[in-house]
């Protein structure tokens, strides 16, 4: 052999990474595919519908053998088919001479009538009723995909007005008015100050949905609107508009700004057509939750509000008559008050209300009279209330979403309670270790939960108030699946790089998985703070969590954990661990999991790690081959948040945190002092110089959640520190990529084959 070969040998050999030789499996990817997957499972939970003031409920479900419907009857311990498929599907083809699958009816909307007896469903744009006591079928008419929609009628709950808006502006319409007469009840809506829902949309003449929601008296309605005119633009050009590309304009209110969203809330009285506006005015910059009424009177309207460094938060209540209003409670917290999870539930028209807050370091529930004075705590202890779920008034009990009560159980696992509001009698409705759904019926007496863990398939199950087994509704059916030759991921536990907080994890293999052999691991991210990227239940087709399953079967160990400061299910202390470090808190947990994993198994190649996500995954991705150059080999960056100095302002401001400074300002006004916000946000382009590994960055071309130019500003801090990196911007596509998701997953297997196994495949076609 040449010399001069031998060298160009021992450069590939030296350069190649340390799985080279072994080619990706992508036709066992292929198999496992989301496309193909798809066709391998049904249904995974029941879906309760409700009937009229009733504890019975009808739900549809698909197994190996079609789809069926099934009518419940709680009391009566009975389940049965809602109708025969074989019957139906002929009933059907009498009515419209078409042929249909029996065991496949693609029925949609069905909804049953007032009495509970018939109803009605939607086939093939046919609109059919149906009497399942006189097993009579009847089409009612053919639906015309043209004709106007309702969406934009809010009816009244008494059922006889109609609000809606046109041209930015509120109106009112009687139910019955077979003319359709318009009361105009504003003359002062405009884009960007409307009193439609959609504030940015200019339909001249066009009936849209407002803004407004009735009082359950039906007498007034109230509406937040949102003044965002002085709010800074920002521009988009979908470059596939017909026939021109166009340019898309909308509010994007940014860290640190001094033009935020101004808020007002006002009330409107039906009968005198006059308008109230609640007096909210408190801090000079500030943000007004969504308001709540009681549920007889309309007399008074509740509403929450926060200081823009999110840490202050009043409950106040006023008078919709005057617009006066008082607070009611006030609460401080450091470093923020998680406004997301604020709750309050009325008792008695507002005699009574029930509070959530952190102030023990968890979440957990209040008891307060109706002038604000603490009446008792609800619940106490080292776990996590997470949401109310019902509140029965007569019984004096509330139910709620909880983590982390029991012991060394999975502290993400959702479980359901019940309490007294006294705080007495506390009960666990669902106690099979799992994570558990909750979707009770009006009365309270009964409730359905669907169970499962990612190694449990669900299980839906009746259960009654005290939370005991009524009746077993449906399992889902994995015959195809296992038969397929699908195994279920495995769990793992480690510790974060403090070496005391424990960290919970989801690792996928290869299901040829050889323990002789050694794999890359590549970690699906997403840093939260808002939710961790760690599947906690059965459902296989669902969000970014998808990809892992066929990724892994390329040839590579999958793994996903949490990190501190990524959930609010733990805690407050948890939860705000990475306030105002939001680029790089994430990061040392990451590796200190994934170098803990390869400690314990040999087939881990701990010099081959990978790492993608998308949104604050594709900035957690793209930022752990800059903090860590020399641990993470590779990247698959998707629409990241590079630049949270131009992500939107409440995430930024929230967990990075904004600091109020007096400023003097001299401009043409004069000189006076104002206050200012600053926030201290880092950035992945101020470290974009520590790129080592290779980097793949896409985004959607007219991404109106992360702007691309948080993508753009990364590639042009990459191209002036002189960095190779791969980039491509998807056209049309928003934060989501619709039907490009197929091409972007192909798009990661062959990056991370190429870059963690060395299996370089030049073809231009990337479907096998």
């Amino acid at each position: 052999m040449k010399r001069s070969n031998i060298a160009v040998l021992l450069f590939l050999l030296w350069t190649a990474p340390l799985g080279a030789g072994e080619k990706a499996n992508f036709e066992l990817a292929e198999k496992w595919s989301t496309d193909n997957l798809r066709k391998l499972v049904g249904s995974h939970a029941v879906a309760p519908h409700w009937l009229h003031d009733s504890d019975s409920f009808w739900y549809s479900y698909k197994t190996t053998s079609g789809i069926g419907w099934f009518r419940v009857d709680p009391a009566a311990r009975r389940k049965s088919p809602l109708f025969d498929n074989q019957e139906m599907a002929g009933r059907i083809s009498t009515l419209t001479g078409k042929a249909y699958n029996a065991a496949d009816l693609p029925i949609k909307a069905l909804e049953f009538a007032e009495d509970n007896r018939e109803f009605t469903f939607e086939l093939d744009k046919m609109k059919f009723r149906f009497d399942p006591a006189a097993q009579k079928l009847e089409l009612l008419e053919k639906i015309d995909p043209k004709k106007p929609s309702d969406a934009w009628k809010q009816l009244s709950p008494d059922k006889k007005w109609i609000v809606f808006a046109k041209d930015h502006d509120l109106y009112l319409m009687k139910a019955d008015d077979e003319s359709e007469q318009e009361i105009r009840l504003t003359e002062d809506g405009e884009k960007w100050h409307s009193f439609a829902r959609d504030d940015n949309e200019d339909k001249p003449g066009e009936r849209v949905r407002s803004a407004a929601t009735w009082f359950k008296s039906s007498d007034k309605l109230w509406i937040r609107r949102a003044d965002n005119r002085r709010v800074g633009d920002l521009f988009l050009v979908h470059s596939l508009g017909d026939p021109r590309p166009t340019l898309q304009t909308y509010k994007y209110p940014m860290p640190g700004e001094s033009n935020m969203p101004v808020h007002e809330l006002m009330v409107f009285d039906v009968a005198s057509r006059e308008r109230v506006v609640i007096k909210t005015e408190k801090w000079p910059t500030q943000a007004i939750g969504r308001g709540f009424t009681a549920e007889k009177s309309s007399d008074r309207i509740w509403f929450l509000r926060r200081d823009r460094t999110w840490s202050q938060v009043d409950l106040c209540v006023a008078d919709t008559a005057t617009g006066e209003s008082r607070v009611l409670l006030s609460e401080e917290s450091r470093p923020y008050f998680y406004f997301q999870s604020a709750q309050c539930r009325l008792i008695d028209d507002g005699a009574e209300f029930v509070w959530w807050s952190e102030r023990d370091n968890w979440g957990h529930l209040y008891l307060y009279d109706g002038e604000g004075r603490l009446k008792n705590r609800i619940t106490r202890g080292p776990f996590q209330v997470d949401r109310i779920l019902e509140l029965d008034e007569k019984a004096r009990m509330v139910y709620f979403q909880a983590f982390g009560m029991k012991k060394g159980a999975d502290p993400y696992y959702q479980h359901y309670y019940s309490v007294g509001l006294d705080g007495a009698g506390l009960k666990h409705l669902t106690p099979e270790d799992a994570s558990h759904s909750f979707d009770m019926s009006e009365s309270r007496r009964f409730f359905v939960d669907t169970y499962s863990r990612v190694d449990l398939a669900p299980v839906s199950v009746l259960r009654d108030s005290q939370g005991a087994v009524v009746m077993k509704l449906q399992s889902m059916d994995t015959s195809r699946l296992e038969q397929a030759g699908w195994k279920p991921p495995e769990t793992f536990r480690v510790k974060a790089a403090d070496g005391i907080t424990n960290l919970y994890g989801v690792m996928w293999k290869p299901f040829d998985f050889d323990p002789e052999k050694s794999y890359p691991v590549i970690v699906y991210c997403y840093p939260g703070p808002q939710s961790e990227p760690v599947p906690k239940t059965f459902f296989l087709l669902r969000d970014q969590r998808v990809h892992n399953l066929p990724l892994a079967q390329l040839g590579f160990v999958v793994v996903t954990v949490g990190q501190r400061g990524g959930s609010p299910q733990r805690g407050k202390w948890y939860h705000t661990y990475g306030y105002g470090n939001a680029r790089d808190y994430p990061l040392a947990d990451n590796k200190t999991a994934v170098e803990e994993l390869a400690r314990r198994h040999a087939w881990i190649d701990i010099e081959n790690v990978g790492i993608y996500g998308r949104s604050g995954g594709g900035f957690m991705s793209a930022a752990a081959l800059l903090v860590y150059p020399d641990f993470y080999k590779a990247a698959f960056s998707s629409c990241g948040n590079h630049d949270n100095l131009i992500y939107n302002s409440s995430w930024g401001e929230l967990h990075y945190g904004v600091k109020e400074v007096e400023k003097t300002i001299r401009d043409e006004k004069g000189e006076r002092t104002e206050a200012v916000f600053e926030p201290d946000i880092t950035t992945n382009p101020e470290i974009a110089a520590n790129l080592k590994g290779k980097l793949m960055l896409i985004h959607g071309e007219v991404d109106n959640n992360v702007h691309p130019a948080n993508t753009l500003r990364l590639a042009d801090a990459l191209i002036k520190a002189g960095k190779r990196f791969d980039m491509m911007i998807f056209p049309g596509k928003q934060h989501a990529f619709g039907e490009y998701t197929r091409y972007i997953e192909r798009m990661m297997w062959y990056f991370f084959a190429e870059h963690l196994k060395g299996d370089v495949r030049t073809g231009t076609d990337i479907y096998h």
